[in-house]
C-alpha cells in the first residue's frame, strides 16, 4: 500500500525533542509503559523473508521516544519513500511509541559524515554508504568489491547475510538495523564515450570509495565525491563521467547531463549501504520496542533491493528517450583486459585486509555461497517493477 508521511511533522511540531546540542547525544524520554503483544508470522514471497509481527496493544504509551534520522538520499527517490514508510510502520507498530523525524537530501548531517553523527548523537538513526568513510569499515569494503555481482536483489540479500554470520566490530560502536547493495555500477559519461577499455585512460571519473579505487586501475583518475555532488561535477565538466548505480540517472537527475552509458564488464561492482541507530539510544529503547524495529526492519534489504533493481531497469529506457543518448557495449575481445583489472583489485583488497588480520578467504567463500542461494530465489526485473510502481510510486 502506498503510504507518504511527511513524518509526523505536525505532531513533532507539538512536542518536544531533546538534543543535548552542547555534548552532541541525543536523550530520548524513556517511555515507562509496558506494551502487551501479540506474535505472528507471515512469508513475503518478493523478500524472500519469514518476518515476525509484533502487534502492540491499543493502550497509548504514557510516554513517547522522538527519534531523528538522517539519510543523503532525496525525498523524491524511491529509497526515501522506502524509508518514509519503514518510519511509519514503526509508529503504527508501537502505537505511537516511537515516532522518527525524518531529514533526506542531507538535510541534518552530509552524507560522508553520517556514521560518526550517529555515534556522537547528532542523528538517532541514519542510512549512509559504507564507502564514504574508506577504511573505517575494513570487512565489509570488501562487499563493494567487483566480487561477482548479478543482481541488486541479490546483493542485498547476500550483504545482509554476510554481517549477520561474520558481525564485524567495525560497526560496534551503533547498532546495526541492516543493510542492502546498490545497482550495478556503470560508467555515465557526461561528453566522451567509452567504447574499450584504452578510452578510460585521461579521463576524470567521480565515485566514492571502491569506485575511485576500480577508476584508476581501469587507467582514468579516480575524483572522489558523493552520489549528490555528481550532478554539479558532470554539468560543470569537472568529472567527464561518473561510476554508479544506475539510480543516479533518474532518482538523481544525472541523465539530464549524462549522453554515453557503459558498463563496467568484470569490474562491475556495487556498494554497501547501512542503516544504523545510536547504540545508547537503543539501550534506552523497551525491549517490546526493540522488537519492533527488528522485525520492521527484516524485510528492508529486500525491499531496497527491488527497488534497486527497479532503477536497473528503468533509468536505461529514460536515458535512452532522450535526444542524442546512447548505450554501449563491451566488444567481446576487450573482456578480457577489463578481467585482468578486476582480478587485480581484488587482489589488492585482499593483500591489505590479510595484512589486518581479516580472513579474507572465508569472506570470499561465504560471499559466493550466499550468492549462489540468493540467485535461486530472486525476483524477476518485471516483478520488481510491478512492486515498485505498487507500493511507492504514486
Amino acid at each position: 500500500m502506498k503510504q507518504r508521511v511527511w513524518l509526523l511533522v505536525a505532531i513533532l511540531a507539538t512536542t518536544s525533542v531533546i538534543l543535548l546540542a552542547g555534548c552532541g547525544e541525543s536523550s530520548p524520554e524513556v517511555s515507562s509503559t509496558t506494551v502487551t503483544s501479540a506474535v505472528t508470522e507471515t512469508t513475503t514471497a518478493t523478500t524472500g523473508q519469514t518476518a515476525t509481527t509484533t502487534t502492540p496493544s491499543a493502550e497509548a504509551p504514557d510516554k513517547v521516544f522522538k527519534l531523528t534520522m538522517a539519510n543523503f538520499f532525496p525525498p523524491t527517490n524511491y529509497h526515501s519513500v522506502l524509508v518514509e514508510q519503514w518510519i511509519a510502520e514503526i509508529a503504527q507498530r508501537t502505537n505511537g511509541g516511537v515516532l522518527i523525524e525524518y531529514f533526506p537530501g542531507s538535510a541534518l548531517v552530509a552524507a560522508d559524515k553520517t556514521y560518526e553523527s550517529v555515534v556522537g548523537g547528532m542523528a538517532d538513526l541514519a542510512m549512509s554508504v559504507v564507502s564514504y568513510s574508506m577504511g573505517r569499515f575494513p570487512a565489509m569494503e570488501l562487499l563493494d568489491q567487483p566480487v561477482g555481482h548479478i543482481s541488486p536483489w541479490i546483493t542485498s540479500k547476500m550483504q545482509q547475510d554476510f554481517y549477520e554470520e561474520f558481525r564485524p566490530v567495525e560497526f560496534d560502536d551503533t547498532h546495526v538495523l541492516y543493510f542492502h547493495g546498490n545497482n550495478l555500477s556503470h560508467v555515465l559519461l557526461a561528453n566522451k564515450p567509452v567504447r574499450k577499455l584504452a578510452d578510460l585512460k585521461g579521463l576524470v571519473i567521480r565515485s566514492s570509495g571502491v569506485g575511485v579505487q576500480v577508476a584508476g586501475a581501469l587507467g582514468a583518475t579516480g575524483y572522489a565525491g558523493t552520489m549528490a555532488e555528481g550532478y554539479e561535477l558532470l554539468s560543470k565538466n569537472v568529472v567527464d563521467g561518473s561510476i554508479s548505480g544506475l539510480d543516479a540517472l533518474t532518482g538523481w537527475k544525472q541523465a539530464e547531463v549524462v549522453k554515453y552509458l557503459a558498463p563496467l564488464g568484470p569490474c562491475t561492482h556495487s556498494a554497501a549501504l547501512y542503516c544504523i541507530m545510536n547504540n545508547d539510544v537503543w539501550d534506552s529503547l523497551p525491549e517490546e520496542y526493540q522488537n519492533v524495529f527488528a522485525e520492521v526492519s527484516v524485510e528492508m534489504p529486500g525491499k531496497h533491493g527491488m527497488v534497486w533493481q527497479y532503477y536497473d531497469r528503468t533509468a536505461v529506457d529514460h536515458l535512452l528517450s532522450l535526444p542524442g543518448r546512447e548505450l554501449i557495449e563491451i566488444p567481446a575481445d576487450d573482456l578480457p583486459a577489463w578481467e585482468k583489472v578486476r582480478v587485480a583489485v581484488v587482489d589488492k583488497y585482499k593483500a591489505d585486509k590479510q595484512g589486518l588480520g581479516l580472513p579474507v578467504d572465508d569472506y570470499l567463500k561465504f560471499i559466493e555461497e550466499r550468492t549462489a542461494f540468493w540467485t535461486a530465489e530472486a525476483p524477476t526485473d518485471a516483478e520488481c517493477v510491478t512492486w515498485v510502481e505498487s507500493e511507492l510510486k504514486e
